[in-house]
């Protein structure tokens, strides 16, 4: 039922992340590829998963370089800004997020195993949105459905 509601709201297009984007969005998920080129993959996902997905340059983080400044102009006031991060990358991906104006909560996965979920807000007002990190992306994003423009990246 869920799916019927976001696919009747949702437009599709294809892009680089945000460039060319001129709408402003309250709620913006994102899972960018944040895997280092020499990582070590389990054959399970390297064998399965194409490398556009995965990979972001040699440290992972190419992609949270581009996201990260155009963030602020895609949020609408009170906006935020989601972001599946590494397990490794929270600190320097918090460094980018703060670096263009964002307060930075970070979420655990369900393991329990350290791997944070960025999570960046400008003024808080989705927090109830981005503490609900366990539930899948379509229900997050139909929950969200109240706060008006939601983008994923």
């Amino acid at each position: 039922m869920a799916e019927a509601t976001v696919a009747a709201r949702a437009t599709l297009r294809r892009g680089d992340w945000g460039e060319g984007v001129t709408e402003v969005f309250d709620l913006i998920f994102s899972n960018p590829p944040y895997i280092g080129t020499q990582e070590h993959l389990p054959a399970e996902v390297r064998d399965h998963e194409p490398g556009a997905a995965l990979f972001a340059g040699s440290d992972g983080f190419d992609d949270y370089r581009r996201i990260a400044p155009q963030l602020p102009g895609l949020l609408a006031p009170g906006g935020a800004a989601i972001l599946e991060i590494g397990a490794t990358q929270a600190s320097a991906v918090t460094a980018l997020l703060e670096a263009q104006g964002f307060a930075v909560a970070l979420r655990h996965d369900l393991g329990g195993h350290g791997v944070a979920r960025g999570a960046s807000a400008r003024e808080r007002c989705h927090e109830d949105a981005i503490g609900r990190m366990d539930r899948t992306e379509l229900d997050r994003v139909e929950e969200a459905g109240h706060c008006g423009q939601v983008l994923l990246l």
